[in-house]
């Protein structure tokens, strides 16, 4: 066999389509049989023509660049398209500079090789890269993943959105993780290592502050592992501070709700105590002498009993209850009452910026007096070396067409701000301010302003407040506005007598004996009834003796027995046109708010004063005006 025959042999045996070119005129000058196989011809028909001729205009001018690669001397590579014998097939191609013994390039070994099911394979895994990424985006929590080197080789769409957003460079693919992630806490990162070291997975929740925001975040750190190796750790991230956010709130009402509970029960026996307290010092007044020293001690234990019945008005209101009893109210009056009365014989002066044409709001007036009371006196408090007070109030609508600053229902609203030049409320107490008990004062009960809050959020309103140290304070009131207009209060004036036949029902001994005084002392008749049972057997037997009473005053809470919300159900199925009063030490019970609905004629909120008990029956029995 000649050294030719073997040469040829040789080439034919490659498993690879082998060529020969000259560089000067690029025209073959030899091919292997697979060669002329994949372009259907043979060699005679290849030899001496040009390249173009052969692999078509297209494959010529994309293989140009790289035939002048090996004009300067280098070997070069391509991938592309060509049509031969087997089909479109992807072939890769080398050209290798050949030299006449020198440096001298004086033709191209050209050396391709089909690639085509490589290709196929690698278009695949790049579909499957895609449909991987496409599902790691798609999750709502943040994914990361770093190697042993803690280098990051992962991130969501999610999570460069979430970094993005807090002022950093959402691009992190190939950095270095605390580098990249400034803010994650070392306990966090230590977790890596252990991962690495044990290959078990760790959930955690972490608190820490990014852009000046405290975030909460719960991590699951899960181990990747390769031939037994943990290589990689992927992260699944969860923002939890909204949750967070939720929870704290949830607690903070279910603080005030258990809180409430006990305070509701203490106002309400503090109250039939305060009925009869109250009573019993006004009925001694008015024994007295007018002016005598013994009138003077009984006078100032009114003023003293009203103190109290404010402060269990106000453990009620803090009370799971305390439901507003409703009028229209002209909240300009009651901001200036409030100023004028919290700021008597204080060093600091009060300005209102009032419109004439403020909304009314429809509103518990002595609860409304209590809220601005307290905003007044804590501002107060906060100037001890004097200053300003601004109260400034003005209309708004809250549109549901557009984002509300506020979480109140669209609607008509009077937004109210009272500021001060105090030295402001530290950061750290802001989110604990209307909390129950939290105050910073030595003196005080630390309810003011859950009182506060709790008021206007059953007004359905908002209260919030903003503070810097060093500049002041500023609390902002949102309550719905109403459409009626105010009805003046008439002037104070002496009990009226009356006269009839009253039936009051209360399970309190007391209570019962110092509501018979009273009754009896504005002329009315006083039966008297422990519990709901009683009371019906009372009524039916003077509806029997044709000597009906013309009023029943029922308490709602009977400890043991039948209360004044059935007998009143009961009184009316048999007499609908029975007049009926409630009365309560528990302002909270939806009958007091909305005593109409359920048939009663008017409500006796306790502890109650003989001028109260007087007007209540003059507008339930219609009587005219005694004798002043």
């Amino acid at each position: 066999m000649t050294e030719t025959s073997r040469l040829t042999l040789i080439i034919d045996s490659v498993p690879a389509y082998v060529a020969y070119v000259t560089l000067a005129d690029l025209r073959y000058r030899l091919v292997n049989k697979r060669f002329e196989e994949a372009f259907r011809r043979p060699q005679q028909e290849i030899v001496g023509r040009h390249i173009r001729e052969i692999i078509g205009e297209e494959n010529y001018h994309f293989a140009l660049p790289y035939i002048d690669e090996v004009r300067q001397g280098r070997s070069a590579s391509y991938v592309n398209r060509f049509n031969i014998a087997q089909g479109t097939r992807w072939i890769k191609v080398h050209y290798i500079p050949d030299r006449d013994g020198g440096e001298q390039v004086v033709g191209i070994i050209v050396l391709s090789y089909d690639i085509t099911e490589l290709k196929l394979a690698e278009e695949a895994v790049d579909r499957s890269k895609e449909q991987y990424r496409s599902t790691i985006d798609a999750f709502e929590d943040s994914l990361i993943a770093v190697d042993r080197e803690m280098t990051l080789v992962l991130a969501n769409r999610s999570f460069r959105k979430n970094h993005e957003a807090r002022g950093f460079d959402p691009e992190i693919v190939g950095r270095k993780l605390p580098e990249a992630l400034p803010y994650i806490p070392q306990k966090s990162l230590d977790e890596y290592g252990r991962i690495f070291t044990d290959g078990r997975p760790i959930t955690t929740e972490h608190a820490y502050r990014i852009g000046g925001q405290e975030v909460c975040a719960e991590t699951r750190k899960i181990p990747v592992f390769e031939n037994g190796e943990v290589t990689r750790i992927l992260t699944i991230v969860r923002d939890l501070t909204e949750k967070r956010a939720l929870e704290q709130e949830l607690n903070k009402a279910q603080r005030l709700e258990s809180i409430g509970e006990l305070a509701g029960g203490i106002a309400h026996d503090f109250n039939n105590i305060l009925t009869s307290l109250y009573g019993n010092i006004q009925l001694a007044r008015m024994a007295a002498e007018v002016g005598s020293e013994q009138w003077r001690y009984l006078k100032d234990s009114e003023n003293a009993c009203r103190q109290a019945e404010k402060l269990t008005s106000q453990l009620l209101t803090f009370a799971r209850g305390g439901e507003p009893i409703k009028q229209v109210v002209d909240l300009s009056a009651v901001l200036d009452h409030a100023a004028s009365f919290s700021l008597r014989g204080s060093n600091v002066s009060h300005r209102l910026k009032l419109p004439a044409t403020l909304w009314h709001v429809e509103a518990d007036e002595g609860q409304l007096g209590q809220v601005f009371n307290n905003l007044v006196i804590n501002a107060d408090q906060a100037m001890p070396d004097g200053g300003t007070i601004t109260i400034e109030a003005e209309n708004i609508v809250l549109d549901e067409t557009q984002p509300r600053p506020v979480p109140c229902e669209p609607g008509r609203y009077v937004r109210i701000r009272c500021i001060d030049q105090g030295l402001g409320i530290p950061p750290g107490h802001l989110s604990k301010i209307f909390d129950p008990f939290f105050s910073t004062k030595q003196k005080g009960s630390g309810l003011g302003l859950t009182t506060c809050f709790s008021i206007v959020k059953r007004h359905g309103g908002h209260i919030e407040v903003s503070s810097e140290l060093g500049e002041g304070s500023c609390f902002i009131v949102y309550l719905p506005a109403s459409e009626a207009t105010a009805v003046p209060q008439p002037p104070p004036r002496r009990p009226a007598q009356g006269s009839g036949k009253v039936l009051f029902m209360d399970d309190d001994r007391t209570v019962r004996k110092i509501a018979a005084h009273i009754l009896r002392r504005l002329g009315y008749r006083a039966d008297l009834a422990e519990h709901g049972e009683q009371a019906l057997a009372m009524h039916a037997a003077a509806r029997r003796a044709n000597e009906p009473y013309d009023c029943v005053i029922l308490d709602l809470t009977v400890a043991g027995g039948m209360g004044g919300k059935e007998c009143l159900a009961k009184l009316l199925a048999v007499e609908p046109t029975q007049t009926v009063i409630i009365t309560s030490g528990y302002s909270n019970d939806p009958i007091m708010a909305d005593h109409r609905a359920h048939g009663a004629a008017g409500v006796l909120p306790k502890p109650f004063s003989m001028e109260l008990v007087a007007q209540t029956l003059e507008s339930v029995l219609d009587r005219p005006e005694g004798d002043e």
